[in-house]
């Protein structure tokens, strides 16, 4: 029986930048099914991706998520409802511009 888990990480503020992509580091699961990552920026609306997480070279495989997206925070999570499927994710990384003119202001 498949046990439900939301993941959230905690709302990270880096002043106002703009989120380019982010790329997430997942082990390489051995059946083939979907994960979903999802993104909050400002408290706003998740943002949701899947992807498979068994396509990919080696052990470890990254999956890269456009963002182009200004704001001050953004908060990653993680929803998972598949049985018998698990999954393990080793860092996601933020790829972001701060936006220097807010600065001076």
């Amino acid at each position: 029986e498949a046990i439900d888990s939301l993941w959230h990480s905690k709302e990270f503020n880096f002043g106002y930048s703009t989120f380019k992509w982010a790329n997430i580091y997942i082990e390489k699961q051995g059946v083939s099914g979907n994960l979903s990552f999802s993104y909050k920026i400002d408290r706003g609306t998740a943002v949701s991706n899947a992807f498979d997480q068994n396509i990919g070279k080696g052990e470890i495989i990254k999956r890269t998520f456009n963002i182009n997206q200004k704001g001050s925070t953004i908060q990653f999570i993680l929803p998972h409802t598949v049985s018998g499927q698990s999954f393990k994710i080793h860092k996601i990384e933020l790829i972001y511009e701060p936006d220097l003119l807010a600065r001076i202001v």
